[in-house]
C-alpha cells in the first residue's frame, strides 16, 4: 500500500470505484474492500518520513529497533516469506520490522496516532459507501514491545519449508492488545449502516 486513499491505476480511478459501488448497490449487491493495516509499502509517505530520522513526527509510526551489540537484528523473528523479519536501514541507523517482504515495513499499531490514521482511512472508504472490509493480516497488527525472541516450534511430522515454521510465533503476532484496536474499528463501523467486516 503506497496510498490508502486511491485505487491502483491498473484497476482504474476513484471515479471508476464510485461508479462500481453505485451500480452494485442498484442491483442490491454489497461491496467489501480488502485493506491491510499491519504494514504499508516502503514507498508510502508515512514510511519515508519515519525512516528519515529518529525525531520526526512519524518516527514511531513503524517498528524500529537498535541492533544488538554484535550488529545482529533485535530479535530472532522470521518473515513469512523467508529470512529474518528485520532489515537494517542505514539512513536511520536502526532495523525495521517486516513480517512479510522487506518492502512491507510493519506499522506500529500500538501507537494511538497510527490507529487514528487507520481509522481515518476506513472512514474515507465508508464515506464512499463501501459496505465493509476484509482486513488482511490483522493478527500481525501488533507485536511484543519488548521484542522477545520466539521459542522454537514443537516437534512435528509436518514438513517445514520456511524458517518461519521453526518458531512458535508468540511474540511477533496475535498480541493481546489487538482486540482493543478491533473494538475501535467496531465503534467506527457502528456509525454506518449495516457494515460487515471480517479479518484474516
Amino acid at each position: 500500500v503506497a496510498d490508502y486513499r486511491d485505487v491502483d491505476p491498473i484497476f482504474g480511478t476513484l471515479a471508476d470505484f464510485d461508479a462500481l459501488v453505485a451500480r452494485a448497490h442498484e442491483f442490491g449487491l454489497k461491496v467489501l474492500i480488502d485493506q491491510v493495516y499491519s504494514h504499508t509499502s516502503d514507498e508510502h509517505p508515512w514510511f519515508a518520513e519515519s525512516r528519515s530520522d529518529k525525531n520526526n513526527t512519524k518516527a514511531d509510526w513503524y517498528v524500529w529497533a537498535d541492533a544488538k551489540p554484535d550488529g545482529s537484528p533485535p530479535s530472532n523473528w522470521q518473515s513469512v516469506f523467508g529470512g529474518p523479519a528485520w532489515t537494517w536501514d542505514a539512513r536511520r541507523g536502526q532495523y525495521y520490522l517486516h513480517n512479510f517482504l522487506s518492502a512491507q515495513p510493519q506499522m506500529n499499531l500500538h501507537n494511538r496516532a497510527v490507529q487514528d490514521a487507520v481509522l481515518d482511512v476506513m472512514r474515507f472508504w465508508l464515506d464512499r459507501a463501501v459496505d465493509g472490509f476484509r482486513i488482511d493480516a490483522l493478527n500481525f497488527a501488533m507485536h511484543d514491545p519488548a521484542l522477545r525472541d520466539n521459542p522454537p516450534a514443537l516437534p512435528s511430522n509436518k514438513p517445514r519449508t520456511r524458517p518461519f515454521d521453526f518458531q512458535r510465533r508468540i511474540h511477533n503476532q496475535s498480541n493481546p492488545d489487538i482486540p482493543q484496536f478491533i473494538r475501535r474499528i467496531r465503534q467506527l463501523t457502528n456509525r454506518y449502516d449495516a457494515i460487515f467486516t471480517v479479518a484474516e
